[in-house]
Order: C-alpha cells, then structure tokens, then sequence
C-alpha cells in the first residue's frame, strides 16, 4: 500500500521535479513504516521528521504529510489523548504559522481541519467503545447477579419441598402401603376399602415421583427425566382415579386425533387434566356423571376441551385448595395463545379450554 502510494504521490504532485521533495518524501514514507510497528514512539518519529523537513525551504511535501491525519486518528481512539493533541496542534501550527509561506494558506487551513477531525473522530470512537465495554460489563454483571438470584431461590425452595412436602408425602406413602398390606390381611376389609387404600397408596407414590421429578429439575440433575406419557393414557388414568373417588367419568373424544398433537398441546392438555380431575374430586358430586370432551378442530386449528361435572351440596375444606389452580393454568394457557373459561351454569361447573394447535411455546 505505501508503494502505491508513493507511486501516486510522484504521479499527481509536482515533487519529482525537485529532487529535495523527492528525497523527504520518500523519508517520510520510510519513517511512517517505523509507527506501523511501534505506534507511539514510530508516530512522534514520524510527527518530528514532517515537521523538521517543513522547516527546510527546498523540501515540500506531497501526500505523505496527510498521513499524519491516520496517525493523529489511530492516537486518539487508542485513548492517547494528549499526545495526540499535542500532535495535532503541533503539525497544525508547522503548516500553518512556521511555514505558511511554502504552502497554500487555505490548503494549509483545510490540513488543520483534518487533523481536529481525525482527532474528534477517534475521541468519538474511544468514547463509544469504553460506553460499550461498560454496558457490556454491566449486563455481565447484571446476568450473573440474576443467576445467583435464581440459584440461591432454586437452593431454597429444594429445601423447603425436600424437608417438608417430601418428607410429608414419604411418610403418607409408607402409612398408606402399610393400611394396605393390613387390609389385604384382613378379612374383614370390604372389596371397597382395598380399592380405595389401593387408590389413596397410588396417588401418593405418583405425587411423590412427580415431586422429586421437580426437585431434579430444580438440581439441574440430567439423570431424572420425565417421560412424557400419552394423551390418552393420561385421560384413562385419570377416569380410573376419578373411579376410585366414586365418580362415574364418561370421555369423548377420538384417540387418533390426540395422537396427532404437538408434544406443547399434549403437555399443556395434560395439565388441564390433572387440574379438572383435581377440582372435580374436591367439589363434585359423585352421584351425577361428569362428562369430558376433546376435540380437535383442524379448521379452525384449535382444540376444545370441556368438563362439565354436578357440584356438591356440601363446603370443601378451605386447606384442600388454594384457588390458585385455574388462575395459574389460564396465565399459562394466555401466554401460550389459548382460552381458559370456567363457571357455574345452573347446578353445573362447566370448564372450556381453547388452545391454538400451532401454541406458542414457552419457556
């Protein structure tokens, strides 16, 4: 690149007809590669001998003296303001003032200019790159402090459910294996109760399996997986809970079609599931049928679900339910473009659910 434009420079100026010019001309061309490897003391190298060769009357310059404007540049975004400052003034007032008589004083003015803006150019460029890099370390900064949030919450909360909800359901688990195994040896135990104690024991160890699901994913602990259990298994599951409790659970829908469902809509499905089964065994009658509808709708690319049980005359108890249950799963389905209605009609509890066949997915 220099030979070019040395090759330039003897082209278009008329300093080949001198041969001082040439001869400071090929100088300057020489010193400047001297600050293309050591900028700061190759740059005043550079500075001093275009400024000492102005101060010869036989040398003038072509295009090497604008390449002090790289140089004042290439100071001042590297931060070194004060010298390239000095730098500035100094080449300026060497074109200007001490030697304004071998140049042309508006060319001299325009040079001058060209310094400033080299110089504020690269102050600018300092500036945006130190207001990044700030920016930049304070989001670093902010990233790892939420990080420590979320991990000293997730520590906390693993706590709290491993000493007391665990511990609580473990010991559920083990009283309810042992009025099992108790009323398998008693002849006196109805059919009835078996089936019940049978169910309760059930219950228990799956909350308790689904319990430590969650703390593995609180640990971050890979080795535990939930494997995601079909649509229709699930509804069948939960029809036979629903059984034990009393309740006679009449389902309709096509188990072709669910099968066709993204795995985001069977999750979420599930989930509306397990909160309807909840609801409708601490509010429902048993002794009116609870009907179940899913259907899939790829017209509209939607799919209904609907459960419409009979509600009990009696009060649950208010520690069975925090009446958080629906609220939540409608934040979830709003998020994910869906629908949750739910409400008394008559001696009914009617539960709609919409939800978009292409949902979108959250994490």
């Amino acid at each position: 690149m220099l030979f070019l434009g040395i090759v330039l420079d003897f082209s278009i100026t008329r300093i080949r007809d001198n041969p001082w010019s040439v001869l400071g001309e090929l100088i300057g061309f020489v010193v400047f590669l001297g600050y293309i490897f050591f900028p700061r003391v190759g740059g005043w190298v550079f500075i001093a001998a275009v400024v000492a060769m102005n101060a010869v009357p036989a040398v003038e310059f072509g295009l090497v003296v604008y390449l002090t404007i790289p140089v004042i540049f290439d100071w001042s975004w590297r931060g070194w303001w004060k010298q390239s400052l000095i730098a500035t003034l100094v080449s300026s007032l060497a074109i200007m003032i001490g030697f304004a008589g071998k140049y042309n004083t508006i060319a001299s003015i325009f040079y001058a200019l060209l310094l400033l803006f080299a110089f504020g150019a690269g102050f600018v460029l300092r500036q945006y790159i130190e207001e990044n890099l700030r920016l930049n370390i304070h989001s670093v900064m902010e990233q790892h402090r939420y990080e420590l949030a979320l991990l000293q919450t997730k520590q906390e909360l693993s706590a709290e459910l491993h000493n007391y909800t665990a511990g609580t359901l473990s010991r559920l688990t083990t009283l309810s294996a042992k009025l099992l195994e108790d009323a398998k040896d008693s002849p006196e135990t109805s059919e009835e109760t078996r089936l019940r104690l049978e169910l309760l024991h059930g219950e228990s160890v799956r909350a308790l399996s689904e319990l430590r699901r969650t703390l593995s994913v609180l640990g971050q602990n890979p080795t535990l997986k939930a494997t995601p259990t079909p649509l229709a298994t699930s509804l069948d599951t939960a029809r036979d809970v629903a059984t034990g409790f009393g309740f006679n659970v009449e389902i309709d829908t096509d188990p072709e079609n669910l099968g066709t469902l993204s795995t985001a809509v069977t999750s979420l499905l599930r989930e509306c599931v397990r909160e309807a089964l909840t609801n409708l065994i601490k509010y429902g009658n048993p002794e009116k049928p609870c009907r179940v509808s899913i259907e899939v709708d790829d017209t509209e690319g939607i799919v209904d679900f609907t459960m419409m049980n009979s509600i009990s005359s009696f009060s649950a108890n208010p520690v069975l339910s925090s009446g958080r249950g629906l609220k939540l799963l409608g934040e979830q389905l709003h998020i994910s473009g869906g629908v949750l209605e739910a409400g008394q009609t008559g001696e009914h509890w009617v539960l709609h659910i919409t939800i978009p066949l292409e949902m979108e997915v959250t994490k």
